[in-house]
């Protein structure tokens, strides 16, 4: 009986180191934070002084002198490890970039592209090349694409028409409409 009592007085004692430690470290810390950051009013003066001295020396072009009572060597911002910057956000291109925005995903008819110009059923044909970096000797193609925020080269026009060919389903159909219907005009740019 005593050999019980002995084990379920040890169990006990474990169950609370185990348990009853955990439940103790859950307890907020937040009510000691607020002691810790009340100052005096003499400090919180003094504090504002040295900033606005600080500020001033930094306007004037000197170097503030190191923070009294810090036991911290200075560092130089080489020698600190700044976090990077946070990369911009990249803009999707609006639709008035493109001369047909949806050409990647939409299979145009020839009635819809008989619309356009014989110039804007060129750019539009050439436009399903650039989306995907094709370079282009034409001077006026080269400037058009150039100037658009979406445009990157990335092929030269022998790398791109040598390798094999990027493009989807639909912008082949589209390609190969446009063209017919820049041949049956007799299309200038051809």
């Amino acid at each position: 009986m005593a050999a019980g009592v002995v084990l379920l007085v040890a169990a006990g004692v474990v169950l609370y180191l185990l348990f009853g430690q955990s439940a103790q470290s859950i307890e907020p810390v937040a009510a000691d934070a607020p002691a810790a950051s009340v100052e005096t009013p003499q400090k919180a003066s003094n504090a504002a002084e040295e900033d606005a001295a600080t500020y001033d020396e930094l306007e004037s072009g000197e170097e503030p002198p190191a923070t009294r009572g810090s036991a911290e060597p200075e560092t130089s911002i080489d020698e600190a490890t700044a976090p990077e910057p946070a990369p911009a956000p990249v803009e999707e291109p609006t639709a008035s970039e493109y001369m047909l925005p949806d050409s990647d995903t939409r299979a145009y008819t020839t009635s819809e592209l008989s619309a356009l110009s014989d110039w804007e059923l060129f750019v539009a044909r050439n436009e399903i090349f650039a989306r995907h970096g094709r370079g282009f000797q034409n001077p006026e193609l080269a400037q058009y694409f150039g100037e658009k925020s979406w445009y990157t080269q990335r092929y030269s026009p022998e790398e791109f028409d040598a390798m094999s060919s990027p493009l989807s389903a639909v912008e082949k159909q589209n390609t190969e409409t446009m063209l017919a219907l820049e041949q049956s005009r007799g299309s200038q740019y051809l």
